[in-house]
């Protein structure tokens, strides 16, 4: 199985193993985009603006092949010296708040604002076949420091 449907196929089957309606606390809650675990703190430069455990919900914009969770609880967002962690997702948050981060053919940007995340999260399991694609608005809050 190629990377890209491994990615999804484990997005999918973590959204609907999350998809309950239970609130989940903010340490426990799936990490959904990109796979991997829960995250632990990463070693830190120095705090940021923006530093902190993010918990929320992803609901879905654009569902091509009918197969994207409606809405999805996220959580194990973390920033921490001014850099995201979140699954498969890795990068720096830049000075005005906002965040362009890639995983394999997804992607996810946003930005910071009033301890929140808003943003879009694109996930590609295939580049080549834009109908399998799904495409989620996200909205979290910082919930730890």
């Amino acid at each position: 199985m190629a990377r890209s449907a491994r990615v999804l196929a484990m997005a999918l089957a973590i959204a609907a193993a999350g998809c309950s309606g239970a609130p989940l606390p903010p340490d426990t809650a799936p990490v959904v985009f990109g796979g991997g675990t829960p995250v632990a703190a990463l070693p830190s430069t120095s705090p940021g603006p923006y530093d902190g455990l993010y918990t929320g919900a992803a609901t879905v914009e654009v569902n091509m092949n009918l197969a994207c969770s409606k809405q999805i609880p996220l959580g194990g967002f973390r920033v921490d010296g001014g850099q995201v962690r979140f699954g498969g997702f890795r990068g720096p948050v830049r000075p005005d708040g906002s965040v362009l981060l890639q995983y394999g053919y997804s992607s996810m940007t946003g930005r910071f604002a009033d301890g929140a995340f808003s943003g879009r999260v694109v996930l590609y399991p295939n580049l080549l076949n834009e109908e399998e694609s799904c495409v989620y608005r996200t909205s979290l809050n910082r919930v730890a420091a």
